[in-house]
């Protein structure tokens, strides 16, 4: 089976939300998803599909990064889902590998991310830089990952986009 990853289209839309709606016990992060879409916040949308099938979603969306009064150009990581019969096939890893290039490519210098650090650890986020980002979500699974030559921090502010508003604050 040949999976291709690409930027999702306007016709995705309907499976990335029962794709979500499914992957999840609710579906927050599908009307997430929605939201973020809705209000222009989402700064890229990537699917893994093989054969015309959605296998895979990642979001990027943006967030107001700052560090004193200079702002950063940052950005959220989630949701993250993949169809459960075709998990730990590398189908969600080659979503965030492709996603964090690209935002690389455009300039991001900072991607946060909420989850599971033995999961993302693996693609370079690190709970510690994290950490010097006040935030809602700040906890041990807050983490983030410097893009490039992103600027070495001491101290700064992750704010996420309106839509992140109703999913809690969960660390």
């Amino acid at each position: 089976m040949t999976i291709l990853v690409r930027r999702a289209a306007a016709e995705d839309r309907d499976a990335i939300f029962a794709l979500h709606a499914a992957a999840f016990p609710t579906a927050a992060e599908a009307r997430l998803v929605v939201a973020l879409e809705e209000d222009g916040d989402a700064l890229l949308s990537i699917v893994a599909s093989s054969e015309g099938t959605i296998l895979g979603h990642a979001m990027f969306s943006r967030m107001a990064g700052t560090v004193g009064s200079r702002p950063l150009a940052a950005a959220a990581l989630a949701p993250v889902a993949v169809q459960a019969e075709r998990r730990y096939r590398g189908i969600g890893s080659a979503l965030i590998d492709a996603g964090l290039a690209m935002l690389g490519e455009d300039g991001i210098d900072y991607v946060f991310v909420l989850g599971d650090p033995d999961y993302y650890e693996r693609f370079g986020f690190d709970p510690e830089i994290g950490g010097r980002f006040a935030s809602p979500y700040a906890g041990p699974h807050w983490m983030a990952l410097a893009l490039g030559d992103g600027p070495v921090l001491k101290r700064g502010e992750a704010r996420h986009a309106r839509a992140f508003t109703g999913l809690g604050t969960a660390g």
